[in-house]
């Protein structure tokens, strides 16, 4: 997991969300370069505020900001015929729930109460409190029940089954379910996306492929595997209660 994680800090550049413009064209590279080439020359002869130089400086400038705009223009009036042609292939709850996907998620804003407490300390708290108390058995000492008899059957069981071949997982097979992993899923509780394995390669599918071996082979499950995040969605109408959440 760290050679992942190091790897995709190292080679995969990150900018923050919104930053890139789907509608920019290597065009535009070639007007910005323009502009940024004729301020420095203008800077480096005194920033007059006449003359040739600054002629060229306004025109180049003005030209770079056009096209932005115009670029910007035809792209939202692109995105508006396919947005138009894909909501009218939906029903009312399908209309209804591309809509909230589409324009209402991005416009929640973080809670500052929950269940009337106040802060970001006191509503972590309250979402601790509720799910460890959603997620505990319905019997008494059931988690050690169940350990127990995983470690009696470890035990007892393994004598038996010890001259029984144990099927490998092939470099090929891992390969093939690699390739088939779906792009622009979240990334986990260890910042792991499925970019990072399915672009890895033949060296990480022989990595992966020699973990899930020993794993099978000595029935041993890393603690990292047994590690999760959960992240609560609103299920209706925002109150500030934990109810609204799932």
């Amino acid at each position: 997991m760290n050679s992942l994680e190091t790897a995709g800090n190292q080679c995969i550049p990150s900018v923050k969300v919104g930053v890139p413009k789907h509608w920019w064209s290597p065009d535009l590279d070639e007007l910005k370069q323009q502009c940024i080439d004729i301020c420095n020359l203008w800077k480096d002869i005194g920033c007059p505020r006449n003359g040739l130089i600054n002629a060229e400086r306004l025109k180049c400038k003005y030209k770079y900001k056009q096209a932005t705009k115009e670029a910007a223009f035809n792209a939202d009036h692109s995105l508006n015929d396919d947005l138009f042609n894909h909501l009218c292939t939906k029903d009312d709850v399908s209309f209804w729930k591309a809509w909230r996907k589409r324009f209402c998620a991005n416009n929640v804003a973080p809670a500052t109460v929950l269940n009337g407490k106040c802060g970001d300390n006191a509503i972590v708290h309250e979402f601790t409190c509720y799910y460890s108390n959603i997620f505990k058995p319905n019997t008494a000492d059931a988690d050690e029940k169940f350990c127990d008899e995983v470690d009696y059957r470890l035990t007892n069981d393994f004598s038996s089954v010890r001259d029984t071949s144990v099927p490998l997982i092939d470099i090929s097979s891992l390969l093939d379910h690699m390739a088939k992993l779906k792009r622009g899923k979240t990334a986990g509780i260890n910042g792991i996306v499925n970019e990072h394995i399915s672009f890895g390669g033949d060296c990480l599918a022989v990595n992966l492929s020699l973990l899930f071996n020993a794993m099978v082979r000595h029935s041993f499950v890393p603690a990292e595997f047994c590690h999760g995040m959960i992240v609560p969605l609103l299920k209706c109408k925002w109150r500030k209660m934990i109810k609204d959440v799932r």
